[in-house]
């Protein structure tokens, strides 16, 4: 992952969503404490630097990184609209803004205008294609992000994030055989890629039932990200699928352990105590997985079975 660039994990899979991030002014002088790395400190020279000038993009732009930092997202808001306002080609602010939409306030259709109007500022920037694929995405809209992933390999062809969204992309029109191999292109520019790993770990997993494949390459994610909780919890589905239930315990602890509100780790982690017949640590974890997943129908089923089985253990008068 460079110095540009973090990931976000969605329902439909890990993803890796391209966003800038400034380069650190070192110093203390009013705008390089504006530029810099502490975002209060940040926020108050940006501020005195507006007293003087408002209408300066570059310190709005400054401060609404800072407002991010600090999870003041309406104002982050405020200060990108300002910098745009103030200068209406500003590439940057346009697509930390879509980022913003897209991330933070889930309002995936600015984001797609955002995105493409950095697009239409600049064809070549290859991270707003990756990005308006990933919003495409959400939108369910899986060709236009195909297409969309496409033009940013065509831009950057050793850019593995957009061959790993690709592959999330194909994996959900079921052709799986063009996800793995996104995925597996993905891995060979970047063999410390752990999120490209992880999803074709799922690709094995769930169509070609390549359960051995799924495990090791759920076991190098976890290598290269030892906290990767989704990766941990479908190893340890992998190895229910395969039968061996002390090894998904442990990995379903695991997962629980880094994650205490992942619903679907307590459902998994359910069955296998239920499977064990220790129903009552199974009733335990469906009556948190009903909690945590805000009273999933099958959690009211699964333990509306567990009691009617302890019920029935109950010695009769």
């Amino acid at each position: 992952m460079t110095y540009l660039e973090k990931y976000s994990v969605i329902a439909v899979g890990a993803i890796y969503l391209a966003s800038l991030s400034p380069v650190f002014a070192q110093g203390n002088n009013t705008l390089n404490q504006c530029k810099g790395r502490n975002a209060t400190l940040s926020i108050r020279a940006c501020s005195k630097l507006l007293s003087i000038n408002a209408k300066d993009p570059n310190v709005l732009r400054y401060r609404a990184l800072a407002w991010t930092k600090m999870g003041q997202v309406r104002l982050a808001l405020a200060d990108y609209n300002a910098a745009i306002r103030y200068k209406s080609d500003y590439i940057l602010a346009y697509f930390e803004r879509a980022n913003l939409f897209f991330g933070r306030l889930k309002k995936i259709d600015n984001a797609i205008n955002d995105y493409t109007k950095v697009i239409t500022i600049n064809k070549e920037y290859h991270m707003a294609y990756n990005n308006r694929g990933l919003a495409w995405l959400q939108k369910k809209e899986i060709d236009k992000a195909i297409s969309d992933f496409g033009s940013a390999i065509a831009l950057q062809k050793y850019y593995a994030p957009a061959y790993s969204n690709r592959g999330t992309a194909f994996k959900k029109k079921g052709n799986i055989d063009k996800a793995i191999q996104d995925y597996s292109r993905a891995i060979l520019i970047n063999p410390r890629y752990a999120i490209a790993y992880f999803n074709r770990g799922n690709a094995w997993a769930d169509k070609k039932n390549e359960l051995e494949k799924a495990i090791q390459d759920f076991d190098k994610a976890i290598d290269l990200n030892i906290n990767f909780t989704l990766a941990i919890h479908n190893r340890g589905s992998a190895w229910k699928k395969r039968g061996d239930l002390d090894r998904a315990l442990a990995d379903f602890n695991s997962a629980i352990r880094i994650s205490p509100k992942l619903a679907i780790a307590y459902k998994n982690r359910g069955s296998v105590y239920e499977a064990r017949n220790d129903l009552a640590s199974a009733l335990t974890d469906y009556r948190w997985f009903y909690r945590l997943s805000n009273k999933n129908k099958d959690a009211a089923k699964a333990i509306a079975r567990i009691e009617a089985k302890i019920d029935a253990r109950k010695p009769k008068p």
